[in-house]
């Protein structure tokens, strides 16, 4: 993985000369984590592995992907495939550049998502407004880089949105306001938050053609393993991949050119929990320039050297 690491210095982002924290795959610039995309940049069907990109690389790059046409038939089609079915419970996190160019707009997306749920399904999505300072549950717009998805799914007659800044969530459906309840305030994504209670609902995770370095359950099981300590830094996020992909209810299909999967959402927060417990420092990226990190191996090592058996 092209992440800088501490042999390397404290590089400066080519875009905003804030230090640099990866570097791209394609052109190799030093970049910054808000101007890093992470992904195949040439499709899912091309690409061989996922990389880091500069966002000037990413958007070029990804233009291409725009020559595969995506029907509406064929989302709905591949969604039964992976296993969404009616009554589903679903947090829906995308990326539309990876899909190709869809008929008739991304509000396609949607619409196939609530045929494939019918009416006694409920779909919940981040709407996030880290970038607002002046925040009103209904007419504030939804950050970027949550995807244009929740944004449009704001904009619906029957959706529903937590006044809830700067983590806020969006939902339609017949539990979206068991989901969103305004009444019930949190600060992270703990046990306050709607990953909870789409636990408790037994609710599904359906990535279409994001992956898991900004997968929310990965981010609430790391918030709740890190009760007594500073969270990760989500650098190394995306070796969850490989725990993933051993749960019963994961399921991948490659739609256009994003790859979708479907999983159970407390299935994979409880298997991340246990390969936390079994490696506290999973997560860490051993960089000494990275504050989270290094302060998670000094309280390692302090309880380490504190409970060890003493020479005789």
């Amino acid at each position: 993985m092209p992440i800088l690491l501490e042999k390397d210095g404290i590089l400066k982002c080519i875009f905003c000369n804030t230090q640099a924290e990866y570097r791209c795959a394609a052109c190799g610039s030093a970049i910054c984590e808000y101007h890093s995309r992470y992904g195949r940049i040439y499709g899912y069907n091309i690409s061989k592995k996922n990389e880091y990109y500069c966002i000037g690389c990413w958007r070029v790059e990804r233009n291409n992907i725009q020559k595969t046409k995506v029907s509406k038939i064929s989302l709905i089609s591949g969604l039964k495939k992976i296993g969404i079915t009616t009554g589903d419970n679903i947090l829906t996190q995308s990326s539309i550049s990876c899909f190709g160019s869809i008929d008739q707009g991304p509000e396609t997306i949607i619409d196939a998502l609530q045929l494939s749920i019918g009416d006694s399904g409920t779909i919940l999505m981040p709407a996030f407004t880290f970038s607002q300072n002046n925040f009103h549950f209904r007419a504030t717009k939804v950050d970027a880089a949550c995807g244009i998805l929740p944004e449009l799914l704001r904009r619906r007659a029957k959706s529903t949105r937590s006044n809830n800044h700067p983590l806020s969530f969006v939902a339609t459906g017949k539990n979206a306001v068991f989901f969103i309840n305004n009444a019930i305030k949190y600060e992270t994504l703990d046990e306050l938050s709607p990953i909870k209670r789409l636990i408790d609902k037994n609710g599904k995770l359906l990535m279409l053609g994001v992956e898991f370095n900004n997968c929310l359950p990965v981010i609430y099981a790391d918030i709740i393993f890190s009760k007594n300590r500073q969270q990760s830094c989500g650098k190394k996020y995306y070796i969850v991949e490989d725990i993933a992909k051993n749960l019963q209810s994961y399921k991948e299909l490659i739609i256009g050119e994003a790859l979708c999967r479907v999983m159970n959402v407390g299935e994979l927060v409880e298997a991340i929990i246990i390969n936390l417990t079994q490696k506290p420092n999973l997560f860490n990226c051993y960089n000494n320039n990275c504050r989270k990190c290094m302060s998670h191996i000094k309280i390692n090592r302090a309880l380490f050297d504190n409970n060890k058996c003493k020479e005789l």
